[in-house]
């Protein structure tokens, strides 16, 4: 396969379904569990939906750090404040002091908002089960379901809203593998997965015998990683697509 994307066209079928994930835009909106708990996460009533679990480039490629990001979006200040005043002091004394004095509005009005809220992803991410991602850049090509209130790295991480596993079977195999790491950019850590390697490439146009039969074969993949890795010491992503590879080569 040799594809040659400067004279394909966005599909317009693709355009709007994928996408790089939110930018929190500072440290501190990153926390680890523990800070989490300490914050009123599993205390205080609703904050699940705004400290949810961050995935990021590293953790696809190396070992999940159980990370997790704050994310007030929709909240006045006041409203933060009033409901989760753990919260609103470690933004308070930790966020604050720097970007009050940003020379970016967005970042100085908004101050215990993400830099980049991506409020369209949001839109197309409600009312499906699971979103599909993979890592910006990585050696080879993989991708993961996670739950679509997972919050993505904008710069480490690119989501696809799609939740039927046809679709992840598709491009997982090999001719979309190959599709992707030769529509990207090859880079000295590996390969750079660009939103055109998603936004030209035509889905195969199958009937739904041959979407079933894709579906129970990408089912069984997956079974094979929970069998092989879940619970193990030491799994990580890395060795899910070392599988993967022994699948697509089976």
């Amino acid at each position: 396969l040799t594809p040659q994307p400067e004279g394909l066209s966005v599909l317009q079928s693709n355009f709007s379904i994928g996408f790089y994930g939110m930018g929190l835009g500072h440290k501190n909106l990153v926390i680890t569990a523990g800070q989490a708990s300490d914050l009123g996460l599993g205390r205080r009533k609703g904050l699940h939906r705004y400290i949810r679990p961050v995935v990021r480039g590293r953790d696809m490629s190396f070992a999940p750090r159980g990370l997790y990001g704050i994310d007030f979006y929709g909240l006045s200040v006041e409203e933060v404040e009033e409901r989760y005043p753990e919260a609103f002091e470690w933004l308070k004394t930790r966020v604050f002091p720097e970007r009050k004095v940003s020379d970016n509005p967005q970042i100085r009005d908004k101050w215990w908002q993400p830099y980049n809220p991506s409020p369209f992803s949001r839109v197309m991410q409600q009312g499906i089960d699971r979103k599909i991602i993979t890592p910006a850049t990585s050696v080879s090509r993989y991708f993961a379901f996670v739950s679509p209130d997972t919050i993505t790295d904008r710069g480490g991480v690119y989501e696809i809203y799609l939740d039927d596993v046809f679709y992840l079977g598709v491009l997982t195999s090999s001719l979309y593998v190959n599709w992707s790491l030769a529509t990207g950019t090859r880079q000295r850590i590996g390969y750079r997965y660009l939103a055109k390697c998603f936004t030209k490439f035509p889905f195969p146009n199958c009937g739904e015998a041959e979407r079933e039969a894709v579906r129970r074969a990408m089912g069984r993949s997956l079974a094979q990683q929970e069998k092989n890795y879940t619970g193990q010491e030491g799994w990580t992503m890395a060795r899910v697509r070392g599988l993967m590879a022994e699948i697509r080569g089976g």
